[in-house]
Parts: structure tokens; C-alpha cells; sequence
């Protein structure tokens, strides 16, 4: 399981597209310097989520996970997109709101690592990942974070996987693609 900078981070690299798109908007208006940092933190962001996803990987004993009821969860990602880019479509001034910028980001990290909310994450979206609610035979929900596209049921890889815990609810399957 994460420990909590390993969530911090995590979180982090989901907010990433809104330090990109702010760093764009800035060196589109001028601000090369600003823009180029907020480009610069985006870019950090791939570089931990990368590390992440190779510590996770080098962990040994993940755990065999059975599901019974799969559901899509890719289908978030407008609103968290949305909810990024708000504050580029509402304020008249956008690259130099910092009293925009930082609040934001703050909520979105917070919520998003207090309430269990990785159900979607643009830029492992971006590199290939598929996040899915998967119930157990008990009934309780989880996030599955996989590379895998799970569409239908065969014997040999429906419902049985290995998989480790980044939180309690929230377990990522480190096998490659078939």
C-alpha cells in the first residue's frame, strides 16, 4: 500500500494536465518564464508518476484479486478534465490568478486523496492505463487500475488477477497487456 507522499504523489501527477495547460496559455500570452515552469512541473509530474509506477512494479508478492461485477470507470474523465480547466474558462485573466491556481489545485488534491478518488487520472490515461469499479463475490467496490482492456469473460483472466493496494480500495495490476 502507498504510504502517504506515495498518495501525494500520486494525486499530483493526476493534476498535471492543468499545470500544462496553464503553462501554454502563459507562453501563448508572453509569459515565457511562468509558462515554462508550469510546462516544467507537468513535466515532473510524468517523471514521479513513472518512479511510482516502477516501485509498485519491483514490489514482490502482489495479491490474487477476484472480482465478479466490472463497470468502466474511463468515462470520468470529462468531468475531471472540466473540472481542471474551469478556472481557464471562467476567469478574464487566467495566467496570473494565483488566487485561482492555487486553490484549486488544493482542493482537487485533497479531495481527490481524502475521498478515495482515483478512479481516474488524465496522464495514466495518457500512457495507456484503463481504470474500472470492480465489485467482489462480498460486495464491497474497488478501483482497478490495469493496462489491460477487460471486456469480456474468459476462463483464463476474468475475474482473477494479481494485483497490488495503492489504498485500501484502490489496487493497479502490474502484468503486461495480452
Amino acid at each position: 500500500m502507498l504510504n502517504k507522499a506515495g498518495k501525494l504523489f500520486l494525486t499530483a501527477t493526476a493534476i498535471s494536465p492543468l499545470f500544462f495547460a496553464y503553462g501554454l496559455i502563459m507562453s501563448l500570452k508572453g509569459e515565457i518564464l511562468e509558462g515554462l515552469c508550469f510546462i516544467g512541473g507537468a513535466a515532473l509530474f510524468l517523471v514521479f508518476l513513472l518512479l511510482i509506477l516502477k516501485c509498485i512494479k519491483r514490489k514482490k508478492n502482489p495479491i490474487c484479486f477476484s472480482y465478479c461485477t466490472i463497470t468502466i470507470s474511463d468515462g470520468d474523465s470529462f468531468a475531471f478534465l472540466l473540472l481542471y480547466l474551469m478556472p481557464l474558462l471562467t476567469s478574464l485573466n487566467p495566467y496570473h490568478d494565483w488566487e485561482i491556481y492555487v486553490p484549486v489545485l488544493l482542493v482537487c488534491a485533497v479531495t481527490i486523496m481524502q475521498g478515495y478518488m482515483y478512479r481516474f487520472n488524465p496522464l495514466m490515461g495518457m500512457l495507456g492505463w484503463h481504470f474500472y469499479k470492480v465489485g467482489t463475490e462480498e460486495g464491497v467496490t474497488h478501483v482497478l487500475i490495469t493496462r489491460k482492456r477487460l471486456l469480456r469473460k474468459t476462463d483464463d483472466t476474468y475475474g482473477n488477477l494479481k494485483v497490488h493496494e495503492l489504498t485500501e480500495y484502490v489496487l493497479i495490476d502490474m502484468e503486461k497487456r495480452k
